[in-house]
């Protein structure tokens, strides 16, 4: 048998598993939420490359993954097709995430597997071996009995228990606590900006609740656990399977959740179901391996090697032309709407690149902590954007110079006029990597910025910095650009309004994503304090005024006492809370700073 990297991409973890030949697992690894209907596909596909990189798998190796919302034919060619694009040259095998755990788990027909975690799934594997599926079409089609059905349906019943129409629960108070606001109303606002993952984490409240004895949670267990047991029995008349067939249960809601497990038990037993629900015994990642070792030939797994072909490089996505009318055919109006509209892109591609844009903020903190720097290389827009990102780091958390580095392709020449064809030279970018000083090393985290994913200044910045021990990342708008570090940051906006000119939509999700590496990286570095920046070098009345406010805020000081404690620790206000929290003089207060490398929520908390 062949070395394997088996994946299992779930709705909302990602876990891989290296395994030698006589299958035995020696490596792992894992990554954020793996569907592509939830998320993006391109985002699955760089964890997955990710993860195949963090094994260091040999080049044979399969890559077998078993994909969240890969429920047929085209959607499975979908996900083989992008992910051959980057691991040209492998086998790569694709199913879905449910069944393998039925395949590897039962083996011969005659089986049924019951999926609750965030979702839910019901398959079926009949007496010739064929899969049948049911339910599983995501929260609004389908998903019965699923954490998040259980949480919305928690939250409604709370809601009319709130408003008197409905008998008293405690979920009342449970979920605002659980959704970590302080009032039942704050949950309006919360609901906005949650996503699938954090409503269905409700569901844990919920079910400690009816354990508790709360008769209102216990219902709403009940009700979703019938509706799923129904799609159960449904399943099993579907594939022609008698009332003792093995029903195996598996996902989150199934494994941590014993009332659910013993509700849903009941619930199938009352639908003339004999034999008792088990755990699953093969699942994640070691059902996806065992695909590969016993069931390739199935119908429902797409198994090949990508050759050359399926690798090329397409045009890049910025650069094709995208629905809709063309600009210069609209008046005034309809240009601003379309461009509004466009711009919708750039808020699915944050939240698609979310969890590698966080992995970035990790390594610019940890490389902060250290005494390193964040080292943005870029040309063009890219390299505009990161200069601006750089220099407005300085004031803004008040670090020395050359904490946060840009280098442009063309040099200042670049930021006032169009220098374009620097961008093509490698030997540009890996001169300017030299020429700083200290030398980069082990210290920095450098980051590429290159909407097309190839520009040859930014590329050779990333690969020099890396061979010099530096950890890298490469920050791309275009989905199908090859890997160029073990961090690639995509950020896929899709084709401009103006194919081509990415100071558009990409420029904008680049400057978000700049924005959030810095302010988080320096958050975690301790330059923020309570949400405050209080590393504002006050070089101005306005800034001046601002820092005596955050004095205030903190300090619990009057404008006035502010200002004066402001002047006397320097203008600097980590010193002037120290100075007064522990009545200490401004030498002493900069000393214990000093001593902790200025965080201030060190010496606060001490």
């Amino acid at each position: 048998m062949s070395v394997v990297i088996a994946i299992d991409c779930g709705g909302s973890h990602t876990r891989a598993g290296l395994y030698d030949a006589s299958r035995t697992l020696v490596g792992e690894a894992e990554g954020g939420p793996g569907n592509p209907v939830a998320g993006s596909l391109n985002g699955v596909v760089d964890q997955i490359v990710r993860l195949v990189t963090v094994l260091d798998a040999p080049e044979d190796a399969v890559v077998a993954v078993g994909v969240a919302g890969a429920r047929n034919a085209n959607a499975r060619e979908a996900i083989w097709s992008a992910i051959a694009n980057r691991l040209p040259g492998r086998r790569i095998v694709v199913t879905d995430d449910q069944t393998p755990v039925l395949l590897a788990s039962h083996g011969i027909g005659g089986a049924i597997l019951v999926t609750a975690g965030t979702g839910s799934c019901v398959l079926a594997l009949d007496t010739i071996n064929s899969v049948i599926r049911s339910g599983g079409r995501g929260p609004l089609l389908g998903d019965d009995g699923s954490a998040y059905a259980i949480a919305v349906d928690g939250l409604k019943r709370a809601a009319r228990a709130v408003d008197g129409a409905a008998p008293a629960t405690t979920l009342s108070e449970r979920l605002p606590i659980a959704a970590n606001v302080t009032a039942f109303d704050d949950l309006i606002d919360w609901q906005r900006d949650a996503d699938k993952r954090q409503i269905a984490a409700l569901a844990e409240s919920v079910c400690l609740a009816a354990v508790e004895g709360d008769a209102i949670a216990l219902q709403c267990l009940e009700d979703k656990a019938g509706l799923l047991a129904t799609t159960v029995d449904a399943a099993r008349l579907a594939a022609e399977l008698d009332s003792d067939t093995t029903v195996f249960l598996n996902g989150g809601l199934m494994e941590h959740s014993v009332v659910y497990v013993d509700v849903f038990c009941r619930a199938l037993s009352s639908r003339g179901f004999v034999s008792t629900p088990v755990l699953a015994p093969v699942r994640g990642h070691a059902a996806v391996r065992d695909v590969v070792a016993c069931h390739i030939g199935n119908s429902c797994i797409t198994d090949r090697v990508a050759d050359a072909l399926d690798s090329a490089i397409r045009l890049p996505t910025t650069e094709q032309k995208s629905d809709g009318p063309a600009l210069d055919s609209l008046d005034a109006v309809g240009i601003v709407q379309r461009m509004i509209r466009t711009n919708d892109d750039v808020d699915a591609a944050m939240v698609g690149a979310a969890n590698v844009i966080a992995e970035a903020v990790e390594h610019a903190a940890s490389a902060l902590g250290v005494g390193g720097r964040i080292i943005y290389a870029g040309a063009g827009t890219s390299g505009r954007l990161a200069v601006l990102d750089a220099a407005e780091c300085r004031p803004t958390f008040g670090v020395e110079e050359g904490k946060v580095v840009a280098l442009i392709a063309g040099g200042d020449r670049a930021l006032v006029e169009s220098v374009e064809e620097a961008e093509d030279s490698r030997d540009a970018g890996r001169g300017d990597l030299a020429a700083l000083t200290p030398s980069v090393g082990g210290n920095d985290f450098v980051v590429g910025i290159t909407a097309s994913g190839t520009t040859p200044y930014a590329c050779a910045v990333v690969e020099q910095a890396a061979e010099q021990g530096a950890r890298t990342a490469l920050l791309t708008c275009n989905a199908e650009s090859p890997s160029v570090a073990p961090l690639m940051i995509r950020l896929v906006t899709g084709p401009e309004a103006l194919p081509g000119s990415t100071r558009l939509k990409a420029g904008t999700a680049t400057k978000l994503a700049l924005n959030i590496i810095s302010t988080g990286a320096f958050a975690r570095a301790g330059h923020i304090y309570d949400g405050w920046m209080v590393g504002v070098r006050p070089i101005n009345s306005k800034l001046r005024a601002r820092a005596a406010r955050i004095i205030g805020a903190i300090a619990g000081l009057d404008e006035s006492s502010s200002r004066k404690l402001l002047e006397d620790a320097g203008n600097r206000i980590p010193v002037a809370v120290v100075m007064n929290r522990f009545q200490l003089s401004r030498d002493d207060a900069e000393a214990r700073l000093e001593a902790v490398g200025d965080d201030l929520r060190a010496v606060l908390d001490a």
